[in-house]
């Protein structure tokens, strides 16, 4: 199982990494902090599209979006719409 977590970079511990690493599948876990707007994340959000490969990639590469302690408003329009996106074509996100 591939994860993109998303959480904030001032601490805060919910137990969601564990928990994620507890499943019987193993799962492979991209972290990327979020320190605050308009700042942006450590590590960029996937985009939904890849115009070189015409096709779903990036998002659609993980099959689970966590947003830890992170209000999903703070993201960009184009974050926003991507996440949109995702869980309309079948993504699954936990906010």
């Amino acid at each position: 199982m591939k994860v993109f977590l998303v959480k904030a970079s001032d601490g805060g511990f919910f137990g969601v990494e564990s928990s994620l690493r507890s499943l019987p599948e193993e799962a492979k876990i991209r972290t990327s902090l979020f320190m605050g707007h308009p700042y942006p994340l450590s590590y960029p959000f996937p985009k939904r599209v890849d115009m070189n490969v015409q096709g779903f990639v990036g998002l659609m590469g993980y099959d689970l979006v966590v947003l830890v302690n992170v209000d999903p408003e703070v993201l960009s329009v184009k974050e926003q719409r991507d996440l949109i996106s995702y869980v309309e074509a079948g993504g699954e996100a936990f906010c």
